[in-house]
């Protein structure tokens, strides 16, 4: 027992501690789910790599909505990266202690191995 509280306090001091629940930080959204994108068989059967910019919204309650391409180096590419995105939680962006919507930009890089 007392290894298990010294080890509580040690974490309480560095931040770390899951032995009290915090309250939602300000800030950025944080993923909590984030599914691979799919290659494109074409491009991976040619030994194609290459990436995709999309611009999104989380919404207040997580989910991922209106997906924008904003560049790619193949239009298969920006397909399979914006189609993974909208499957993708998060934890909201949060403002006076109330989640919010935000815009956010994730570069998706598909390498062929």
């Amino acid at each position: 027992m007392k290894r298990y509280l010294l080890l509580c306090l040690v974490a309480l001091s560095l931040g770390l501690a899951g032995c009290q629940t915090a309250a939602p930080s300000e800030g950025q959204p944080r993923p909590r789910i984030r599914v691979a994108p799919v290659y494109p068989r074409e491009l991976r059967l040619l030994g194609i790599s290459g990436e995709a910019v999309v611009e999104f919204t989380v919404e207040a309650n997580g989910d991922v909505v209106n997906p924008v391409v904003i560049r790619a180096t193949k239009e298969a590419f920006g397909q399979a990266a914006a189609a993974c995105i909208v499957r993708w939680k998060y934890d909201p962006a949060v403002k006076d202690g109330q989640p919010v919507a935000s815009v956010q930009r994730q570069t998706i890089t598909f390498i062929v191995n």
